[in-house]
């Protein structure tokens, strides 16, 4: 297996790996050594070779040593061993770092989404799993409050959620971090915990998160994934397509640079749901190769030459103009092969 794994290795430092593992129990036990914090979600091939291409560790992971058996208890024992208090998904606490925590190591591909945020997230997870231990339910969170969008919509957090390739190109100028700071970095503030929500109901109960989408996808003409975040993993990408395809009255929209999943997706079971677009997005030095030939995205600043000629189409910042006329980010075709934004 492949895991795209981001983690903490000071006060100060996040990087970021690409490891291969026979399973995440393996991969966290070998990370545990290293940082106080841990963060792992699925990989692809295309995430090894981008990895190779840009000089970035691919880590294999060896086994986890198995505890020892322990003896059974004698007959005259009556008292029972405490049950273990549950880790927070994505959360691993392992000793301190050693001498020099604030020490930046050599060759590390840092995130530069900062510190606060990546604290802040994952004290909004924390808050997510003690939700979901108290009350034995998990919560999710379907926003129809995007001004651009107008559209419903299910997010999860920034930068954790998103692939290792985002780390230290597109998190620089990550809109949904943003999103974040305008209302105060700060682990209740409402797009956080909703978005720490919606990873903790997915990791915990993926049949309720696909029944809420679909719930909403049932009630617009339009749904939109990953305002933040972006596809959790082949089994997330495998409920889009089911979703598309048991409500063809709503077109969905992702945006993604989860390349090689979904270019395996594709492989294994052919064509996307027509009402599914989901455009693979570029910039900040990323490049696609597109062997299917999909609808694109690309992002670019006042000091990258803007994209033009036929096919491309200028974002006009208001979603519902565009799904009035037909046209733009949610329908492919010639004139709409690559949507290009200003970044914001």
């Amino acid at each position: 297996m492949i895991y795209n794994v981001t983690y903490r290795v000071s006060e100060t430092i996040w990087s970021s790996n690409v490891a291969i593992a026979e399973n995440e129990d393996d991969v966290r036990a070998h990370y545990s050594s290293k940082a106080d914090t841990v963060i792992i979600s699925e990989g692809s091939e295309h995430d090894v070779r981008n990895a190779q291409e840009r000089g970035k560790p691919v880590v294999t992971c060896p086994p986890a040593p198995q505890p020892a058996p322990q003896p059974e208890p004698a007959e005259t024992e009556t008292a029972s061993p405490a049950e273990a208090e549950p880790v927070p998904v994505h959360s691993v606490s392992v000793p301190a770092l050693g001498a020099e925590p604030h020490k930046k190591p050599k060759n590390l591909k840092v995130s530069r989404a900062g510190d606060d945020l990546m604290a802040a997230m994952h004290q909004a997870i924390r808050n997510a799993e003690e939700e979901y231990r108290t009350s034995g339910r998990v919560t999710i969170c379907i926003s129809n409050t995007n001004n651009k969008t107008e559209t419903p919509s299910f997010s999860t957090l920034p930068v954790i959620c998103c692939p290792a390739i985002c780390r230290g190109t597109c998190d620089k100028d990550c809109y949904a971090e943003a999103m974040i700071r305008r209302h105060g970095v700060r682990p209740d503030n409402t797009q956080l915990v909703s978005w720490a929500r919606n990873l903790v109901a997915w990791r915990h109960d993926p049949d309720a998160v696909f029944a809420a989408i679909m719930q909403a996808q049932q009630a617009s003409p339009f749904f939109r994934y990953h305002v933040s975040g972006d596809i959790l993993g082949e089994d997330y990408l495998r409920r889009m397509a089911d979703a598309a395809e048991q409500v063809p009255s709503c077109r969905s929209l992702a945006f993604t640079k989860c390349y090689g999943l979904v270019d395996a997706w594709i492989d294994e079971h052919g064509p996307l749901p027509e009402n599914l677009v989901i455009r693979p997005s570029e910039g900040w030095g990323i490049q696609y190769d597109n062997p299917h030939h999909l609808p694109t995205s690309i992002c670019y600043g006042t000091e990258d030459e803007i994209p033009a000629g036929k096919g491309v189409y200028h974002c006009t910042g208001f979603c519902p103009a565009c799904q009035a006329a037909e046209t733009g980010c949610w329908y492919p075709n010639e004139d709409t092969r690559t949507v290009a934004f200003a970044k914001h």
